[in-house]
């Protein structure tokens, strides 16, 4: 096991999330500008350690792909839009006024539209390839969650807010796992296939431990249902980004792709 690479990208992630929770609660800038700088320290020293590893826990080789690249990219977009679902109870709670603890149902609307669809798009892909179907997924979420930002947030009613997360349910099957995990395993080679998942994993697990103190921060930056809107909003425009850089992807051998 590379032991020394797993410390130094653990204290990487202690430090970054450290960073952006001090951003909204620090009185000095430097206090959330010290574990900030630590962070990019551990960057440099995670590289430093990873090249010498026989075994590294990821490969350095990869920000040499640009397909790769792109994938890592959206991947850290997914793991942000997956961990902004943990909210979704006491948002409904919120937006309802129901008794704490009973948000819980509403992730039903989400849950069951995704456990539809998500071997639906896996049969997808081997036919059309993980690009469209990623990019459709990508695209039904934002909308979904554009509606619950835009709509739901603003009038809130049980058929609204139960449609908006369907919406986002489904696009949430189409996007999330399959597709990225997909796109690694077409750049690179049967040999490495174990490492290239365990870093598309690790990529995403950075996404849904560093977006929940931004997720928060944003709940708690306005009252009432203007903080929810704020974070639906963020997490519509993260996986906006992930479609823009899915637009630059291309499949090996298939460059009209």
């Amino acid at each position: 096991m590379d032991i020394a690479g797993s410390v130094v990208f653990t204290l990487f992630v202690l430090l970054l999330l450290l960073g952006v929770k001090a951003i909204g609660e620090a009185d000095s800038p430097l206090m959330a500008l010290a574990p900030l700088v630590g962070a990019v320290a551990c960057v440099f020293a995670f590289r430093a350690v990873e090249r010498r590893a026989a075994d590294p826990v990821f490969h350095l080789e990869y920000f040499h792909s640009r397909p790769i690249v792109i994938t890592m990219i959206v991947s850290f977009f997914i793991g942000c839009f997956v961990i902004s679902l943990v909210l979704v109870p006491e948002l409904a709670e919120f937006a309802m006024g129901d008794p704490l603890g009973s948000g819980g149902f509403y992730v039903l609307a989400i849950g069951l539209p995704s456990f539809v669809i998500t071997p639906v798009g896996g049969k997808i892909i081997d036919k059309i390839g993980p690009k469209p179907v990623l990019m459709i997924g990508l695209a039904i979420s934002i909308v979904g969650l554009l509606f619950l930002a835009l709509v739901a947030a603003v009038a809130p009613s049980a058929p609204t807010l139960i449609g908006g997360l369907v919406v986002v349910g489904a696009g949430m099957g189409m996007a999330m796992g399959a597709p990225t995990n997909y796109m690694i395993l077409e750049n690179t080679g049967k040999e490495d296939s174990t490492s290239a998942i365990a870093t598309i994993t690790l990529i995403r697990q950075i996404g849904t431990s560093v977006a929940p103190a931004i997720f928060v921060s944003l709940i708690a930056s306005a009252p009432g249902m203007d903080g929810y809107q704020r974070m639906l909003l963020c997490v519509a425009l993260l996986n906006a980004l992930a479609f823009v850089a899915m637009m630059f992807y291309k499949s090996p051998g298939k460059p009209g792709e």
